[in-house]
């Protein structure tokens, strides 16, 4: 028999605060369990989003529980103040695998380290040869 668990049931426990939290809240507790800072406190939790308004973008950090950031997301808001939906559905796909894994920056800068491209090379370009013409021979007609 298949038994089917909530996605939370994976131990992910998080709280999220600050600007825009409903609108947070909506895509993160989905899939995972979010709970509130007391009970955070009191049960345990995997991570705390924090979410402040500079200007017209709202940058969102995922803490560890041991106060670490494990990445810092900046997502534009639209005319009426809310999470523009496009950059929110990119930042929430970074924001779950740094809750999800502990190492996450890490991991991230590394790739990024690793990622840098190799210094190019000037190439020559090489232009036609001036004054060659082509020419065709001509067919004789066949009768």
């Amino acid at each position: 028999m298949l038994v089917s668990f909530p996605a939370w049931a994976v131990g992910e426990r998080i709280t999220v605060s600050g600007s825009n939290e409903a609108q947070l809240k909506e895509v993160l507790c989905n899939s995972m369990e979010c709970v509130s800072t007391a009970q955070a406190r009191a049960n345990g939790y995997s991570a705390a989003v924090e979410a402040k308004t500079v200007k017209e973008v709202v940058e969102i950090r995922v803490l560890g529980a041991d106060g670490r950031v494990r990445t810092t997301q900046r997502v534009p808001m639209n005319d009426m103040g809310r999470l523009s939906e496009t950059d929110l559905v990119s930042a929430t796909t970074e924001i779950m695998s740094a809750i999800e894994d502990p190492d996450h920056k890490a991991k991230a800068e590394a790739d990024k380290a690793d990622a840098k491209p190799a210094k190019s090379k000037k190439v020559a370009k090489k232009h036609p040869a001036k004054g060659i013409r082509l020419a065709s021979r001509g067919h004789a007609a066949r009768g």
